[in-house]
């Protein structure tokens, strides 16, 4: 979860600030969902971000 957190923060080190909070707050929110209800899928997700 936190490599697929900092590869959100890396890809948005260029973009605005207001596109930086509403990516963070997706990805926020869909970290959790996938945590809580998919957590295989949040398995591979992890894997295709390394």
């Amino acid at each position: 979860m936190k490599q697929t957190m900092k590869t959100g923060v890396h890809t948005l080190q260029f973009s605005s600030d207001g596109q930086y909070l509403a990516f963070v707050h997706g990805l926020t929110l869909r970290v959790v969902y996938l945590f809580h209800v998919e957590k295989l899928q949040l398995s591979d997700i992890i894997i295709q971000n390394q």
